[in-house]
């Protein structure tokens, strides 16, 4: 494109548009002129070839800035509504809980107009929900992360231990049920097993006493009697007169495990005399023990062995699970010192449960007597075979073994219907029954094969001997 230069001179020079050097000389007197180009044409100026596509790409983009602003308009409004229904919320709870009644009711009439919800339930929620949005606002404050409210577990709760709260329940449920009793040879315990006065004891604790002082946890104080007592399992039942008295629940010492927690209540060494127990804890350490306490005329078949600590005065006393039921009754201990070594023993809460109603009749028992041994069968015996059992050798002339057909070398496998594993097995559970009861064993015999045999428990000073024909 040309360009028009005028020199002072009146000369019309035509320029190129695009040329090298910004300086001319007037070709008509010579002068040097200042040559300038012209600029170039802007983008601007140029013709908009393009407009079209670039209408479309500004709506395309503020089609886009529209779908985005609206939601987070929407959102932010329904944000703020939130946030002022909890603040009326938190006001008309705020209002509730410092105004007297009077002023409660009208908040609440007040706050049912407004939409805001009265029912006690949704308030506690909307508490809580406060109480968690304080912490987090305290949290952010410090620059700490927030952490989630702990839940309990099976082994630890949120203020301390199951366990620890289980056992501090047992001690707070089964005191006030547990008694010192004072003789005048020393003192014990014992259990309170019914509201009208009856109470467990050992044996050895009352029997052969005078003066029976029985000091409880209220305070009181009663003089009780015997009512009945059996000096060979140890066991003695002794009653006072009151009414309405704390007592135990038996559990079932058959269900019992090794390991199984269990607390042993007491008055050792005569602490307790206040009628407060002594509360000790173990586990179950052993079970079905042969014990033969003090001369070896008390036995106890199936005793309860445990560590928790029982000591002179604990005799009598309460064997407890966790569940706060009475599961045996404290009667003897191992021990080369006199005191606790942690082998104690607990007559099984299931013989007494079969014995007491004939010591309530103020009846003494009487232990039963089938007048068969047995031993545990060898290795040799258990090889080529499923059964299991005892193995009888030796039954006694005339006695209800001798009478129902039992015979030396014939093995036991049940007895009353239950699976007869061991000899100690066997002879913890005849003991549970008194003379006069009919039992039933499973026996296999050499000759005659598996067999059924019913027989009647004897009293050992009545058994039966045949006579001797004459000569």
């Amino acid at each position: 494109m040309n360009q028009k230069i005028t020199c002072p001179c009146g000369k019309n020079i035509h320029v190129e548009g695009d040329f090298a050097y910004d300086k001319g000389k007037c070709p008509r007197c010579g002068r040097m002129l200042q040559l300038r180009p012209a600029a170039p044409a802007s983008r601007s100026s140029r013709p908009a070839r393009h407009a079209p596509l670039g209408i479309l790409l500004a709506s395309i983009t503020a089609g886009v800035c529209a779908l985005v602003a609206v939601p987070a308009l929407i959102l932010a409004l329904t944000l703020r509504a939130q946030n002022a229904q909890l603040a009326e919320q938190l006001q008309a709870v705020q209002a509730t809980q410092s105004s007297p009644p009077a002023r409660v009711a009208q908040s609440s009439r007040e706050t049912s107009q407004s939409g805001v919800t009265t029912d006690p339930a949704q308030l506690a929620q909307l508490r809580d929900q406060l109480r968690q949005l304080g912490q987090r606002v305290d949290a952010l404050a410090r620059n700490k992360p927030t952490t989630a409210p702990a839940t309990p577990d099976p082994i630890r709760g949120n203020s301390g231990t199951s366990l620890e709260a289980a056992l501090i329940r047992v001690a707070q449920g089964a005191s006030p049920a547990v008694v010192s009793i004072e003789t005048e040879r020393g003192t014990g315990s014992g259990v309170v097993i019914s509201a009208n006065g009856y109470i467990l004891t050992n044996d050895h604790v009352v029997g052969g006493r005078q003066r029976i002082v029985v000091h409880f946890p209220s305070g009181n104080r009663f003089n009780a009697r015997i009512l009945a007592k059996d000096a060979i399992s140890d066991i003695a039942l002794i009653k006072v007169q009151a009414a309405n008295l704390p007592f135990l629940s038996f559990g079932d010492s058959d269900k019992l495990r090794l390991g199984q927690v269990v607390l042993a209540l007491g008055n050792p060494f005569g602490l307790s005399l206040d009628g407060k127990p002594t509360i000790t804890l173990g586990i179950v350490s052993a079970l079905h023990r042969i014990v033969t306490p003090g001369s070896g005329q008390r036995r106890y078949g199936d005793a309860i062995q445990t560590d928790a600590a029982i000591n002179p005065g604990n005799s009598g006393g309460a064997l407890v699970d966790i569940q706060g039921r009475l599961i045996g009754i404290n009667g003897a201990i191992s021990s080369s010192t006199g005191t606790s070594a942690g082998v104690g023993f607990a007559i099984p809460i299931n013989f007494v449960k079969r014995v007491l109603p004939t010591l309530k009749q103020g009846r003494s028992t009487e232990p039963g007597y089938l007048g068969v041994n047995v031993r545990d069968m060898a290795p040799e015996e258990k090889r080529g075979t499923q059964l299991r059992g005892t193995v009888v050798f030796q039954v006694t002339s005339g006695s209800p073994a001798a009478r129902a057909g039992l015979r030396a070398g014939d093995l036991i496998t049940h007895f009353q219907g239950q699976p007869v594993t061991s000899s100690t097995v066997l002879i913890n559970r005849i003991s549970y029954y008194q003379a006069g009861a009919q039992v039933t064993l499973q026996v296999v015999t050499q000759r005659h094969g598996s067999r059924t045999l019913k027989m009647t428990i004897a009293r050992r000073a009545t058994i039966y001997q045949p006579r001797r024909p004459r000569r």
